[in-house]
Formats: structure tokens, C-alpha cells, sequence
């Protein structure tokens, strides 16, 4: 309720309803008489009419208003914040976010009054104060210039993100993801691999006695095994880069299940056996699987 009335103060100051006195309380501005002339005739020329001290008072007053903006853009970023820590399943880490970091957060957040992109600033907050360090200076910065237009294509990508690889699949061209879309990704610097027609992943055993290995997709799990410890599976896929890694984490997106079929069957080739399941993750490294089916 008080943000929600400061909001509204913000937008009076603004229209010039209301100012900040000399003491910083608010008060109504009286309007001028709307016969007031805004032109005046002299020497024969109509000229605009002002006054300097006018122009000072409104610039002050613009000046007072940007500034509670920034105050409730900041707050309720916060608040969002505190809303993210609620479903996070680790406390916040006993470890200080770096000042340097929450500044460089802050100067950002406070320009924001879009209510969605306050919540992406509050993903971040949330994040940083669970494990300092994971985000980057350089990925607010992105987050700060990036496009909507920019952001839709990220989105439009992160269900295919694995790990920190994107699979080359068919269902990708079927989807939209051709080699176009993935250039341009590369460009952004969310991605790399594509412009050398991409790189591969190997994956070795987990375990010493036989071959067990696994891919998480969000709630699913993929489970690879073989009765040789030495066979190792290998994917065509591009990488998803630090800072890419750092950006999609800021969402929640869908599971394609079809994608990681697809991704099983590439295994299945190589002779391994494929297990998909649902997975719920207990703890920041423990997790349980079910509904378990062999590919």
C-alpha cells in the first residue's frame, strides 16, 4: 500500500500537481489560471513567454520525482527478491555480496519501473545473495542493454539448453532454431561453436566398475549406462557460454521432452542404455528420480 501510494505521488510530482516543500513534505501545487498566457506580444513579434525561476521549480521538482522513482523501483525489486528466496530450496549464503556487484545492481534496478524486468532484476538479487559470484558484472551489464527483441530469442532458445550445450538434433531446425537463429546467438555472445559448424561433448563414466552418467533437463532425467566403465558417449552440440549460462538462469522456461528423446536415441546408436525419468532435486546435490522408462 505505501509504495503503491508513493507510486502515485511520483506521478503527481511529475504532472506538477504536487512538489517537496523545504522540509521534504508533500504538498499540492497551485495551477496557474488556464487564461495565463504562454506567448506574449513584443516590438511587434509573438514571442514565447518563461520565467527562470519557473523552469528552476520545475526542474526541481522533476529532479525530486526521477529520484522517489528510483527509491520505489529499487524497493520493490527488493521486495521481489525476497519473494524468489521464499521458493529457493538453499539459504542465502552467510557470505557478503560484493559492494562493488550490488552497486553496479542497484544503479540498474533503479532505472526499471516495468514490472517484469523488476522481477529479472530481483532473479539476480535472489540468486547472488544464495551463492555469491553467480552473476557476473559483465552479465548486468548485458541484461542492463539487451533488447526485447534480444531477450524473446534467448527465451525462444533456453529449453534446449542442457548442461551448458545445445544438442544438435532435428528437432531444433523443426522448432525454429536453425543456423541463422544460432549465429545470431553466437554474436550475442550467449553461445559458441556454431560459426565451426559446432564442437563435440564427451561424456566418461561417473563411476570406476561399469559406464553411468547423466543429463538433467529441468525436471527430467536422463539417465546413460553401459557395462563398460571405459565407453564413453560423444554429442555434436555448441556451447553455451558463461555469460549465457548466467542469463538463462534468470528464467523459468518449458521441457522438451522431444529433445531429449532425440538426444537418447544419438546415445542408443552409440550402444548405451537410455533411461529417461522425472527427477526432483532434494538437495543443492542430491536428487530423486521416478517414473523411470527405458528408451
Amino acid at each position: 500500500m505505501v509504495l503503491a501510494q508513493t507510486e502515485i505521488d511520483v506521478a503527481d510530482i511529475k504532472a506538477g500537481r504536487k512538489k517537496l516543500n523545504e522540509k521534504r513534505e508533500l504538498v499540492d501545487v497551485h495551477q496557474p489560471d488556464s487564461d495565463s498566457p504562454l506567448i506574449e506580444y513584443k516590438s511587434g513579434k509573438i514571442e514565447p513567454y518563461f520565467s527562470i525561476p519557473e523552469i528552476e521549480n520545475i526542474a526541481e521538482a522533476r529532479h525530486n520525482a526521477q529520484k522517489l522513482q528510483e527509491q520505489v523501483n529499487v524497493t520493490k525489486a527488493v521486495l521481489f527478491a525476497e519473494e524468489e528466496l521464499e521458493n529457493f530450496t538453499t539459504e542465502a549464503s552467510s557470505e557478503d555480496i560484493d559492494q562493488d556487484w550490488f552497486t553496479r545492481w542497484r544503479d540498474c534496478a533503479e532505472k526499471v519501473s516495468n514490472e517484469d524486468l523488476q522481477r529479472l532484476w530481483a532473479k539476480a538479487l535472489a540468486g547472488e545473495l544464495v551463492s555469491p559470484g553467480s552473476y557476473s558484472l559483465r552479465t548486468l551489464e548485458f541484461i542492463k542493454n539487451i533488447s526485447k527483441s534480444e531477450a524473446h530469442d534467448i527465451a525462444k532458445l533456453a529449453p534446449y539448453v542442457i548442461g551448458r550445450s545445445i544438442h544438435q538434433v532435428p528437432c531444433l531446425e523443426e522448432d525454429g532454431i536453425n543456423f541463422s537463429f544460432l549465429l545470431e546467438m553466437d554474436d550475442l555472445g550467449v553461445i559458441n561453436g556454431v560459426k565451426g559448424g559446432g564442437l563435440q561433448l564427451t561424456m566418461n563414466s561417473q563411476v570406476s566398475d561399469k559406464y553411468e552418467n547423466a543429463l538433467f533437463h529441468n525436471n527430467k532425467i536422463m539417465l546413460l549406462k553401459h557395462e563398460s566403465a571405459t565407453k564413453s558417449v560423444n554429442f555434436d552440440c555448441y556451447k553455451v557460454t558463461k555469460l549465457g549460462c548466467e542469463v538463462l538462469r534468470l528464467g523459468v522456461f518449458p521441457t522438451r521432452e522431444q529433445y531429449l528423446e532425440q538426444i537418447g536415441k544419438q546415445a542408443k546408436q552409440q550402444g548405451f542404455e537410455v533411461i529417461i525419468g522425472d527427477w526432483v532435486q532434494t538437495t543443492k546435490d542430491y536428487g530423486n528420480y521416478y517414473n523411470a522408462k527405458t528408451l
